[in-house]
């Protein structure tokens, strides 16, 4: 497990890091490489899917939601996006469609869901 300013990251199961994103921080841009360092100290650079907890998240600016979008991590197979309530899944699908995401990324509130679709995807790519 390794805590950056903005995130818990630890290996959930082999093939996905789980990325537990802070209540108490407002994350920004400067967050994104230390959350990518941690998941690649993690990983040790192998290829991995991401389960991003953001049922937490109070506020992330629109600059860092880009940064996140159009980042390349060739050892990132899929992002998970975990969320608590309707509103926040439907705020995140519309920011999905917007944004496209670089990686194939989805939107789950169940976790178990969110875990099958990181593993499908692991054995994809």
């Amino acid at each position: 497990m390794r805590e950056t300013t903005a995130a818990t990251v630890s290996l959930h199961e082999e093939g996905i890091v789980c990325v537990a994103l802070r209540d108490d921080v407002d994350i920004e841009p400067r967050h994104v490489d230390e959350i990518t360092a941690a998941a690649a100290a993690l990983t040790q650079g192998k290829r991995h899917g991401n389960l991003v907890d953001a049922r937490k998240l109070r506020y992330m600016s629109k600059e860092t939601r880009d940064v996140f979008a159009r980042q390349e991590r060739s050892s990132v197979s899929a992002i998970a996006l975990l969320l608590e309530s309707s509103l926040q899944r439907t705020l995140g699908n519309l920011y999905l469609n917007v944004s496209h995401p670089t990686i194939p990324t989805r939107i789950f509130t169940d976790e178990r869901l969110a875990v099958l679709w990181l593993r499908e995807q692991n054995d994809r790519r």
